[in-house]
């Protein structure tokens, strides 16, 4: 498959031989047959290449999903493997943004007829997705993830209870995973609104502070915000963190 497409590989005047030359492909041993098997110096390498490949994103997801999976297609946005190539092909120049925002707007609406939960992981993968697809104009729709990224990982306050909530340690973990891969200038917005909340337990406010600190160098309200959190939390923990 690589010389039908880069040419023979002791061919000195084919794409082939010059990869191999570059180590941007490289002899990873041979098969049955006695042919060389080929890899990439690096993954992202074949991801980038199948990003390229990819037309339309309803190879991702099937445009026709309803609230059931569409028989004889694949969901690959489910797939681990296909996350950065997914991530890649939103960072497309070459895609029209209509396309992107279609792809994003799928994501949020998702029905998956199972209490949400493959519902998580397409929001997790769209707050990721506009981390790579900065010029998205769906502002409502970016503001509505990221919003939900920061209250699955750090809790929300239940009005009818009178408390701070927590989602499972699961969600919570993977949230605040995601956050470090989405739009940090919105993410920054969001934590610090919620640092503003009088009920704010003080573990996910010292959570939020570490989160602050990460992703928001340079960033004037994530500074703003940790000096009042200096200047005001009791925990003396959080004032250290």
């Amino acid at each position: 498959m690589v010389e039908k497409h880069l040419g023979e590989e002791l061919d000195e005047t084919s794409l082939g031989y010059l990869a191999l030359r570059l180590g941007w492909l490289n002899r990873v041993g041979r098969d049955k047959r006695g042919d060389s098997i080929f890899a990439f110096y690096h993954a992202t390498f074949q991801d980038y290449f199948a990003a390229l490949a990819v037309e339309d994103w309803d190879y991702f997801l099937p445009k026709d999903h309803c609230d059931r999976p569409v028989a004889g297609k694949q969901y690959r946005i489910f797939e681990p493997q296909w996350k950065q190539v997914i991530l890649l092909w939103l960072g497309r120049e070459d895609v029209v943004e209509e396309k992107k925002e279609g792809f994003i707007r799928a994501f949020v609406e998702f029905e998956d007829g199972s209490m949400g939960l493959y519902w998580f992981h397409a929001v997790f993968l769209a707050a990721a997705g506009i981390g790579e697809f900065k010029t998205c104009s769906q502002v409502d729709v970016v503001n509505a993830i990221v919003k939900q990224i920061v209250k699955w990982g750090f809790g929300y306050y239940n009005q009818e209870k009178q408390e701070w909530w927590g989602y499972f340690n699961q969600i919570q973990k993977d949230a605040r995973e995601t956050i470090f891969q989405t739009d940090r200038k919105r993410a920054v917005q969001e934590l610090y609104q919620m640092l503003e909340h009088p009920q704010c337990h003080e573990y996910p406010r010292r959570l939020a502070v570490y989160t602050l600190r990460e992703i928001g160098q340079g960033n004037q309200t994530a500074i703003s915000g940790l000096i009042k959190i200096l200047e005001t939390a009791e925990d003396k923990y959080t004032r250290v963190e």
